[in-house]
């Protein structure tokens, strides 16, 4: 059997584990919440990495914030960052991006 590769939502959830001392039910909740308030799946199946961008561009780190993070918004720049370099093969930036402007226009 070949290797298991991580999906776009658990390298994202992983980084935000790590980089903020969440435990990892509270950090995987903390993106649930923020791609369910975009619009989005809150599983993150199908996520892509615009998706993920977007999230973390205008929710994310009010979501951190409200979790009691200090330096919300650097953490997501770090996080995004290695999101982006380790971002499996085939997560697609150009999906259903005017929905999530849209959606997070009505937030």
């Amino acid at each position: 059997m070949g290797e298991v590769t991580p999906d776009l939502f658990d390298i994202t959830a992983d980084g935000i584990e790590r980089h903020t001392g969440l435990d990892r039910l509270v950090a995987r909740g903390a993106l649930r919440l923020a791609l369910k308030k975009a619009g989005l799946d809150s599983l993150g199946r199908n996520l892509t990495l615009l998706q993920v961008r977007v999230v973390f561009d205008k929710l994310m780190a009010g979501q951190l914030e409200r979790q009691g993070v200090r330096d919300a918004a650097g953490v997501c720049e770090t996080v995004m960052e290695e999101v982006s370099q380790s971002a499996p093969q085939g997560t697609s930036t150009e999906v259903g991006v005017d929905q999530i402007f849209r959606r997070l226009g009505d937030a």
